[in-house]
């Protein structure tokens, strides 16, 4: 299997100077040398990484501690199409993956200011749809003031400790967006997922989401619903 994913090379770069490495020492590591690495993480001269390539990466990484996290680990994955099963069960629970930290629970939620009263049902019944392994889009609607967005995030709070979203539940808010092509950049921007032109946003997005399990919930989408297009 080949890989090439310009988002996966920009966030690697990042990770190993973040650490205090250079590119040379990686093709150093991997046992590569520094020309071949670097048209492979440019997709250069049709030159791409191969999946034993990545996972020899991802060792060097966490022994340079530029990984220090579980979550870390399977964001990088992700960004490369790869899913943590490039790794064995056996290779999880010995160093030195088992050495990586458990992440504190993901999000970018903020700590109600009101204490939510009332509506048990529907919180329960947003909750019990969200957990369900076929749910991929739950639509809440309804006039304004009803108090759509005050629910979403009320059980996105409750959600946010459980096990259900390993990657995350994250709140994009789209109040101040009123141009329908600006949805993704706000999406892509709240996961911290770097925009690039190749491959465009659009398919870095799927790429990305394609192995995550994650909870996003996008607020005011009906003043931009021409972004609708975007998930067909």
């Amino acid at each position: 299997m080949y890989i090439h994913s310009m988002a996966f090379s920009e966030s690697l770069r990042k990770s190993f100077r973040a650490a205090g490495h250079f590119q040379q020492e990686l093709a150093e590591k991997i046992g590569l040398r520094p020309k071949v690495l670097s048209r492979k993480l440019n997709g250069t001269s049709n030159s791409h990484l191969t999946d034993k390539e990545v996972r020899r990466i991802i060792i060097a990484l966490i022994g340079w501690k530029a990984i220090t996290t579980r979550g870390e680990l399977c964001h990088l994955l992700a960004l490369a199409h790869l899913k943590p099963d490039i790794f064995s069960e056996e290779e999880w629970q010995r160093p030195p993956l088992s050495q990586l930290e458990e992440d504190e629970p993901l999000h970018n939620l903020t700590a109600p200011l009101t204490r939510f009263v009332g509506r048990e049902e529907q919180v329960e019944q947003l909750r019990r749809l969200l957990v369900q392994d076929d749910t991929r889009l739950v639509t809440l609607f309804g006039p304004g003031g009803s108090g759509k967005t005050r629910l979403a995030q009320q059980v996105a709070n409750e959600l946010k400790l459980t096990d259900n979203f390993p990657q995350g539940v994250w709140f994009v808010a789209l109040a101040a967006v009123r141009d329908s092509d600006l949805v993704l950049q706000s999406i892509m921007q709240t996961l911290y997922i770097q925009s690039l032109s190749d491959p465009p946003p659009l398919q870095s997005l799927i790429a990305y989401f394609r192995h995550m399990k994650l909870l996003l919930i996008i607020d005011n989408f009906e003043q931009v619903a021409g972004g609708a297009k975007l998930g067909g």
